[in-house]
C-alpha cells in the first residue's frame, strides 16, 4: 500500500454519516442482544414449564400406581377373608355331618347332601331291592356321598388287588 492516511481527508459530511452508521450498528447490536435475552428467557420459561409438567405427570403416575396397589391389596384381603369364611363353613358342615343330626341305616349318620339341606336321611325298602342312595338322593338321581369315616380294618388298604395283565386274555372270561 501507499501508506496514505485517509483519516485527514475526512469531510464533516462523511464523518456524520459514519457516526450515524455507528449509532445504527450499536442500536441494532443492542436490539439483537435484547432479542437474544428475550429468547433465552422464553426458552428457560418453556423448559421450566416442561419440567413442571413432567413432575406433575410423574406424581400422577405414582399416585395412580399407589391407588392400584391399595386396591389390589384390598381385593387380596377380601378374597382371603372369603376363603377363610368358606373354609370355616366347610369345617362346620363337616362337623355337623360327623355329629349326625339324623339317623340313616341305623348308624346315626347322614349323607352329605341331606346334611347340607338339613333334612333327615331316610331309606325306604321296596321289596327286595338293595338301596344305595337315600330317598332324597334317589329322587335327584345322585349317589349318596358319605363322610370319610373308616373303622379299623376296613376301607383303605383292604381293597382287592387288581390282576396283573400277564395272560393273553388279561382277565377276560374263558369260553
Amino acid at each position: 500500500m501507499s501508506g496514505v492516511d485517509w483519516a485527514h481527508f475526512k469531510t464533516p459530511e462523511l464523518d456524520s454519516d459514519i457516526e450515524d452508521d455507528n449509532e445504527i450498528v450499536m442500536a441494532k447490536a443492542e436490539e439483537r442482544r435484547g432479542a437474544k435475552l428475550r429468547r433465552n428467557a422464553m426458552k428457560t420459561k418453556r423448559e421450566k414449564h416442561r419440567r413442571e409438567e413432567e413432575e406433575k405427570h410423574l406424581r400422577e403416575e405414582q399416585e395412580a400406581e399407589a391407588e392400584r396397589k391399595r386396591r389390589e391389596e384390598e381385593q387380596r384381603q377380601r378374597e382371603e377373608a372369603q376363603r377363610k369364611a368358606a373354609e370355616a363353613n366347610k369345617k362346620r358342615q363337616r362337623e355337623e355331618v360327623e355329629a349326625g343330626s339324623s339317623v340313616a341305616r341305623g348308624s346315626g349318620m347322614c349323607c352329605v347332601r341331606c346334611a347340607r339341606a338339613g333334612v333327615p336321611c331316610e331309606f325306604t325298602n321296596d321289596g327286595n331291592k338293595r338301596r344305595t342312595a337315600c330317598d332324597r338322593c334317589a329322587a335327584q338321581r345322585e349317589k349318596c356321598e358319605w363322610p370319610e369315616m373308616h373303622a379299623p380294618g376296613t376301607g383303605k388298604g383292604k381293597a382287592k388287588a387288581k390282576e396283573l395283565p400277564t395272560s393273553p386274555r388279561q382277565g377276560k372270561k374263558k369260553k
